[in-house]
């Protein structure tokens, strides 16, 4: 079931983790192709084998999978390609049912993913089984937190906030590293002098593995289906005036999810109970290239790393009270519209010690002036700078766009 919010307006309207490895294409064909005619599996079918990378595509294509389905993975294979280090398959997790303390099944969700749990809502000692797989990272958590329950809240970095109590039913779908969820819908009535209007909208909330590093989101989608459980289209003609492109956020941070507002729709008949179906694309940006800066035994004097049309300096990086070490990078744009469209991310940022694993980065202040961006970083479990080997930035540059799918059915509103 999913709530209706309803708005009415009066007289106007932490550390990178290492990329997973692609899963084996004998094992994905074998598994996956034999899916490829039923409906109800081709999506699910089509995002494992692209995952599998370009050797499925002979596999396929000797097992005699159809020209336009070979030539459909082949587009997504080469574009998974060209994202380089920015993309990566989702992460599987097998569970074989054998009961143990939810710490234990926490642990190995963290050693699995690279995520960071702050935990300390939940019981640890609490005993469950888990028995999955090769699930994707969200799927294996979100059926982790209907057994327990708890419900999980993202983090700028590469943690997760748990707290007690069961999550909300709402649609989820998965894409290799995404999870796409129909937060709500939304019913907005304009109430005007001559006249009341009503307009249906669905927010989408986007989330992502921490290996994958998007821009964000282009903030257009397409609809192919939408419609009630009467059989009415929810899908408005295209107005005779085009609407301005929606445009991205006016902010110089990348955080770990974003939301969508698909709409305006065409609100539900009198008599419908239900949202039969709600498919489509959204549209998500990665970086054409990554250029990387490293400064090796960082501490000292401010230095400068030039790049194309832009250069990169660490102007500080020094301890910050009694845990935690900070550095400040500012990067001076030859574009400012380079400038304006960069967000900085801690996803970006590893500060690599002398021993042990790198640890979670947050960022502290990010701002943007006249085409100078400044923002600042901090590592925490670190005392002093002498204890980094050195530190990487990287600095994403250029567009890719990928279409990330989505397709819910029977919703249930209320």
């Amino acid at each position: 079931m999913i709530s209706i919010a309803l708005s009415i307006l009066c007289l106007q309207v932490p550390s990178p983790a290492a990329r997973p490895e692609a899963p084996d294409p004998e094992a994905a064909v074998r598994d996956f192709a034999p899916l490829l005619g039923d409906p109800a599996a081709r999506d699910r079918a089509l995002d494992r084998l692209a995952h599998a990378g370009k050797p499925v595509l002979a596999l396929l294509e000797a097992c005699g999978v159809d020209a336009p389905t070979l030539s459909l993975l082949r587009e997504t294979v080469d574009l998974h390609a060209a994202l380089g280090e920015s993309y990566g398959p989702p992460r599987l997790l097998t569970f074989d049912g054998k009961e143990e303390s939810l710490g234990a099944l926490l642990s190995r969700f963290e050693v699995g993913s690279g995520m960071t749990f702050h935990k300390h809502a939940v019981d640890l000692s609490s005993l469950h089984s888990l028995a999955l797989k090769d699930a994707t990272f969200w799927q294996a958590l979100d059926a982790l937190s209907r057994k327990v329950p708890f419900t999980y809240q993202p983090y700028q970095g590469d943690q997760l906030y748990l707290n007690a109590g069961p999550p909300a039913e709402k649609p989820v779908c998965y894409h290799g590293p995404f999870r796409v969820a129909l937060d709500r819908v939304i019913l907005q009535r304009r109430v005007g002098f001559d006249r009341t209007t009503e307009d249906l909208s669905a927010r989408l909330h986007i989330l992502w593995e921490n290996h994958v590093s998007p821009l964000g989101l282009t903030r257009k989608f397409r609809l192919s289906r939408a419609e009630d459980d009467t059989g009415a289209s929810l899908i408005l003609p295209p107005p005779e005036t085009p609407a301005p492109e929606a445009s991205r956020p006016a902010v110089t941070m990348r955080v770990p999810y974003e939301t969508l507002d698909v709409g305006p729709l065409r609100p539900l008949s009198a008599a419908a109970k239900r949202i039969a179906a709600l498919e489509g694309t959204l549209g998500i940006e990665f970086p054409s290239r990554v250029d990387k800066v490293v400064f090796e035994k960082p501490g000292g004097s401010a230095e400068t790393r030039p790049l194309e049309g832009v250069s990169v300096e660490l102007r500080s990086f020094a301890a910050t009270g009694s845990s935690g070490v900070t550095a400040e990078f500012v990067l001076r744009f030859r574009e400012e519209k380079e400038a304006a469209a960069y967000r900085a991310s801690a996803r970006d940022v590893t500060f690599v010690p002398l021993a042990g694993t790198a640890q979670p980065v947050q960022v502290t202040e990010s701002r943007l002036e006249k085409g100078v961006l400044t923002f600042s970083v901090r590592v925490f479990r670190v005392a002093a700078p002498r204890e980094i080997k050195e530190l990487v930035l990287r600095v994403p540059r250029g567009i890719r766009t990928m279409e990330v799918p989505f397709r819910y059915r029977d919703v249930e509103l209320r």
